[in-house]
């Protein structure tokens, strides 16, 4: 899959604008997970899969956070990009089950997913709703890929000067800029051997995490229960998604 065409994104806003009920303050999350072919190894997209509903059961035990959290899933890998979930009340979205195949095309997903968090925000705006600062969490096991293959069948790597890595860059800054768009972008394996493009799209040196593969079911855990903190709490205080450390691995010195 490309990135929406306008018409899809219209007609996805008009829908949700038809169907808006709940106008309590927002916090809009945005999941990007790569399911590529690589999430196969040691049952990883298995990890991811109960991860996610992991998450969800966080978010539904609580229920003021559920009035509040508006959760949107892009996946990347199987099929191209895929929006799992559109932003929705979690209570009424239905858990994905993600498969694995395929490339590992991030900065489509990264746009994707942009795409529809600029529409969301835009809808809050339209209804006169508050709104905390979008949050975005980036999950992956290697280096992103373009739409392409080589000639051998090998997805081609994105690199400085990859157009799409440019336009993805330049738009996510404006998220940053405009929106205060906060990114966290978590990593595990041993296939990420530079994590310059993690970097590009992280809100700053510490919102570049590595995360052990164990620990994947744990860290949905963890991000339901901060996402509901958050989601509960009053719009412009300026409060962050806290992320718990001892989740994470210390990340060695990569070239950048």
């Amino acid at each position: 899959m490309e990135r929406l065409t306008v018409m899809e994104r219209m007609n996805r806003k008009l829908l949700k604008d038809t169907n808006l009920r709940n106008t309590s303050h927002k916090l809009p999350l945005l999941l990007v997970l790569d399911t590529s072919g690589s999430m196969q190894h040691n049952d990883n997209i298995d990890k991811l899969n109960n991860g996610v509903e992991s998450f969800y059961k966080e978010i539904l035990a609580d229920p003021i956070a559920r009035q509040h959290l508006e959760v949107c899933i892009v996946s990347f890998g199987e099929g191209g990009v895929k929006v799992e979930m559109d932003f929705g009340n979690p209570a009424e979205q239905q858990v994905p089950r993600l498969s694995a195949g395929g490339s590992s095309p991030l900065c489509t997903a990264i746009m994707t997913g942009l795409d529809l968090l600029e529409d969301q925000i835009d809808l809050y705006n339209d209804k006169g709703i508050a709104s905390h600062p979008p949050v975005m969490i980036v999950l992956t096991d290697g280096e992103p890929t373009t739409m392409e293959y080589d000639r051998n069948g090998v997805p081609v790597l994105v690199t400085k000067d990859t157009p799409d890595f440019k336009i993805t860059k330049k738009r996510f800054n404006y998220f940053q800029t405009n929106m205060k768009l906060a990114s966290h972008t978590i990593y595990f394996g041993d296939d990420v051997e530079d994590t310059y493009f993690l970097h590009q799209f992280a809100t700053d040196e510490g919102s570049v995490r590595k995360l052990d593969e164990v620990n994947i079911i744990n860290f949905f855990k963890m991000l339901g229960k901060s996402a509901s903190a958050l989601s509960k709490a009053a719009t412009g205080s300026g409060n962050s998604l806290e992320m718990t450390h001892d989740l994470f691995t210390e990340i060695a010195k990569k070239k950048r």
